[in-house]
């Protein structure tokens, strides 16, 4: 009998360690725009339970998935922060707390103010949070984490901004799985975001946009890493290797996943791969690129949509 319980305990004990559910990670990305989205001072008392935020009024339809919301859990100042999980009406929100689990709650407060996370996709991959955000409650983040070991799946949600995101981005120094990958990536669903901050399959301002000269715009070093959505841009070209996306994950098992975006050259570069998307090592996994459209990479060598550079076989 006491063999058959120790027995029982351990398929407890290994049940609940091994089968713990991954947490999924939101921070949202507005280029250029540290200040609030909304507040209370103008649109009313805010009430969150368990997870679960309520506003007194409708946000704007721009608010949502990544967003952070500062807020006073007790007292008059600002001292809590939690973030936009999923959108479940324009007065309803779903929300966590930086590290995934419930924030601090709430019976009601008219001091909070929703903010972009971050300011530029690069600011959010090393970890640098928008100023705007009260320093009460700002470093939520450092960057370079490890997700695998902390059971964590990241999503950098990209809206459209004030203006154009300008920042040179490279994914490195995150330790990434199969089931703890890094995704970027545009929200329009209504469960994400109020209004689609996607293109609808041609360059638009009025979505999400990368644009760099003279650079790779977007670099991912992370062995599992997805971008769904995004518009990248390169402007001008002076030197080699000026790319929209540019794969260098020389891990030993990649899955790197490129989906729904658009890519935009220059069509008079006179220097060597100018390329919308190049492979250059992805170690022994895979690149998988769908869906995306890739033009104006024109120029005197190897200046084209997509390159690999070594003889692989592709599926």
């Amino acid at each position: 009998m006491k063999e058959n319980s120790l027995l029982v305990i351990f398929m407890l004990v290994f049940l609940s360690t091994s089968f713990a559910a991954t947490v999924d990670i939101y921070r949202s990305i507005g280029p250029s725009n540290t200040t609030a989205l909304a507040t209370g001072t103008l649109a009313g008392s805010l009430s969150i339970s368990g997870n679960t935020a309520t506003f007194a009024s409708s946000q704007a339809n721009n608010i949502g998935v990544g967003d952070a919301l500062q807020y006073a859990s007790s007292g008059g100042a600002i001292d809590a922060i939690a973030f936009i999980i999923a959108r479940e009406s324009a007065a309803g929100y779903q929300v966590q707390s930086a590290a995934g689990a419930n924030p601090s709650s709430v019976g009601s407060t008219t001091t909070w103010n929703i903010y972009r996370a971050y300011t530029t996709l690069a600011d959010a991959e090393a970890g640098t949070e928008n100023i705007g955000i009260d320093v009460t409650v700002r470093d939520f983040d450092t960057g370079d984490r490890d997700i695998a070991a902390n059971n964590e799946r990241w999503h950098f949600v990209c809206y459209n901004g004030r203006s154009s995101d300008t920042s040179v981005v490279t994914v490195n120094g995150w330790t990434t799985s199969a089931d703890h990958y890094i995704r970027i990536f545009t929200p329009y669903l209504s469960t994400e975001v109020g209004t689609s901050q996607r293109h609808t399959g041609s360059w638009s301002t009025s979505a999400y946009r990368l644009v760099v000269a003279n650079a790779a715009a977007l670099t991912l070093r992370a062995d599992y890493t997805r971008v769904e959505g995004p518009q990248i841009r390169i402007t001008a070209v002076s030197a080699v290797d000026a790319r929209g996306i540019h794969v260098d994950a020389p891990g030993s098992a990649v899955d790197i996943r490129l989906s729904h975006n658009i890519i935009r050259g220059i069509t008079n570069s006179s220097s060597d791969w100018h390329v919308g998307i190049g492979v250059w090592s992805a170690g022994t996994g895979e690149v998988r690129v769908w869906n995306n459209i890739i033009y104006d990479f024109a120029g005197t060598v190897d200046c084209v949509g997509i390159v690999v550079k070594y003889e692989r076989p592709c599926a």
